[in-house]
């Protein structure tokens, strides 16, 4: 008999383990590719809570462990709140694929945020604009005038002794003796040219590229939406979360443009009701009557391409 157990015990020790607590309606028997599975549809797995300090440190751990999966509860440094994941080499984020803390200093033109894998990113909007600029010039010419071309190439020549300069609201006026004005030279962010032709941005003037690089990046900022009522997905939603546990609701995409392609919605029924549906309307490729769905904590994941939504996963 005290043998008998012994082997039990012995095999018990090596088996694959499943915890219930019952809610799934599931068997007891865990997945053939798991060592250990949790099952529940009314609890979830807690994370242990550590304070990291950077994500190139392993502190408070004594080393890098690839695979190790902690909740970091600090902000500091180039580490933010979340569930991270460690790669062997440094701690990473599990995120949703987008930006996060995105600040900007309008005194130094610095733009700083966290990318994806959780690495600090500035865009110094100085060298942008710099790299992308059109060139003006002001040449001094041998009989002591001054020659200033302009974006489009206009020319225009100033003569020092015959011209009154004044400047106002970033705008310099250039006149002659007899206060007519001979030319103006605006150098407001917005009154400067832009090349968009290989930055990807619709821009035309320096100030129009800063403000749609500063939206993109805060649209790509993750939000997520819990509703239990009929909504209107907004620009800078990410995740949206439906409750049909007490009626049918219906979520409605915005119209696909140039101005969102790229963006993308992760839709879920998130209810253990299965007589309640999450209903998708908007324009969505290959859908006449919108997308339906009654499954707990099933959805899709659309994708703007300028014309329609396109379904890029489903769950």
């Amino acid at each position: 008999m005290i043998v008998f157990v012994i082997f039990v015990c012995t095999h018990a020790a090596h088996a694959q383990q499943k915890l219930s607590d019952g809610t799934d309606g599931g068997s007891f028997v865990a997945n053939a590719d798991a060592i250990l599975e949790l099952a529940s549809k009314q609890k979830g797995l807690l994370h242990a809570r550590v304070a990291l300090v950077a994500s190139n440190s392993p502190a408070p751990l004594s080393a890098h462990v690839a695979g190790m999966m902690v909740y970091n509860t600090e902000n500091r440094n180039d580490v933010v709140a979340g569930i991270y994941y460690n790669n062997g080499a440094k701690w990473v984020l599990a995120s949703a694929g987008s930006a996060s803390n995105i600040t900007y200093d309008p005194s130094t033109y610095l733009l700083s945020f966290t990318d994806v894998s959780g690495q600090p990113v500035s865009v110094d909007f100085k060298q942008v604009v710099k790299a992308h600029e059109t060139v003006t010039t002001l040449v001094k010419n041998p009989n002591g005038t001054f020659t200033y071309k302009n974006e489009v190439g206009a020319e225009v020549t100033i003569d020092p002794g015959m011209v009154n300069v004044t400047h106002a609201n970033g705008v310099y006026t250039f006149k002659d003796a007899e206060g007519n004005a001979l030319a103006t030279i605006d150098v407001n962010a917005n009154q400067l040219n832009y090349d968009n032709s290989a930055s990807g941005l619709q821009a035309n003037s320096v100030q129009e590229a800063i403000d749609e690089i500063v939206s993109r990046l805060a649209a790509d900022h993750i939000n997520i939406i819990e509703t239990d009522v009929n909504y209107m997905a907004k620009t800078n939603d990410a995740v949206i979360l439906g409750d049909a546990s007490t009626r049918d609701i219906t979520i409605v995409l915005p119209t696909p443009t140039s101005a969102n392609k790229g963006k993308k919605y992760t839709i879920k029924k998130e209810d253990t009701n299965e007589d309640g549906y999450v209903h998708v309307v908007g324009n969505i490729s290959g859908v006449v009557s919108g997308l339906y769905t009654a499954l707990p904590y099933s959805g899709w994941d659309l994708v703007s391409d300028g014309v329609s939504w396109r379904i890029v996963n489903k769950f």
